[in-house]
């Protein structure tokens, strides 16, 4: 999946963090905190990108150099914007292919999470990190 690609290149690149190839994951497996990213024209859906605790505040841990104890609202900003820039990846590379897609900003996603994705599950040092696209 490319987005998942994308996700391991921007993981290693801005954090150092290894993740392992993604693996088909279910529902379940999303995490604590889902960060979704809208996809429209060429592509139309979400992106979610599932984050366990650890995860979470892993990541927040080596993008800022700081010790992270609590998901707050800059752990969810650094979150974000991993899916950011993952999502821009992705979305270059399936423009080469003759695919064109645009990508709103990300969000936290607060509501239930959807049950009908197709998702993709990889391990991390710090917990597990789901990638899922809904159309």
């Amino acid at each position: 999946m490319c987005f998942s690609d994308s996700l391991r290149e921007v993981l290693a690149d801005m954090t150092g963090l290894w993740a392992s190839a993604a693996r088909r994951g279910c529902p379940g497996e999303m995490g604590e905190l889902v960060v979704c990213v809208e996809l429209s024209q060429g592509v139309e859906g979400c992106l979610h990108f599932g984050f366990s605790k650890g995860a979470a505040l892993g990541i927040t841990e080596a993008l800022t150099g700081t010790p992270w104890k609590n998901i707050d609202e800059m752990a969810v900003s650094a979150l974000c914007e991993i899916g950011n820039i993952t999502c821009g990846n992705a979305v270059a590379r399936l423009a080469l292919c003759g695919v064109n897609c645009k990508i709103e900003p990300p969000r936290r996603l607060l509501e239930q999470r959807p049950l009908s994705l197709e998702l993709y599950t990889m391990d991390t040092d710090y917990g597990p990190i789901s990638v899922g696209l809904q159309f």
